[in-house]
């Protein structure tokens, strides 16, 4: 099952966020260039960071400008996977490796493996009925596929 992001004004917000970084980065940039002497060297290293924050910053303002509606949570037979950002940001826990669910204030701890390692679903990053169909559907899945689960998570 596939659970996605839902439409919020939060995406906007943090997509202008990264423009005007990437904005203040050529703008510190054009600045630097204006007032100092720079060696090549030195120059070369300011250009490619430089390049390197508008590009990523280009990047995360895309991805956030069309966050909503993309998927967030995928739930099948064997694992959940959760997409965090447009960066190397997935987490993929296996079902049999999960210990615990902890429900806090604005996010669901899933616990797995044993070093009782955490992974945090964002409740703001789902709709109510989404959220609750989730634990539900997981705790479910858990239960069915890790004996350490059952057991409260010991050993």
């Amino acid at each position: 099952m596939e659970y996605r992001y839902k439409d919020s004004k939060k995406w906007k917000r943090e997509g202008l966020k990264s423009l005007w970084q990437a904005m203040a980065a050529v703008a510190a940039n054009i600045i630097t260039m204006a007032s100092i002497d720079p060696s090549p060297l030195l120059l070369s290293f300011i250009q490619i960071v430089t390049g390197v924050i508008i590009i990523s910053g280009v990047i995360n303002t895309f991805y956030f400008f069309t966050r909503s509606g993309k998927e967030y949570i995928t739930v099948d037979d064997q694992a959940v996977l959760i997409r965090n950002g447009p960066f190397f940001n997935k987490k993929e826990v296996l079902l049999g490796d999960m210990t615990g669910l902890v429900e806090r204030e604005e996010e669901l701890v899933i616990e797995y493996g044993k070093k009782r390692r955490e992974t945090l679903v964002e409740k703001e990053n789902l709709s109510e009925e989404d959220f609750r169909d989730f634990k539900q559907e997981i705790r479910n899945k858990a239960e069915r596929n890790s004996e350490r689960f059952r057991r409260g998570g010991k050993e």
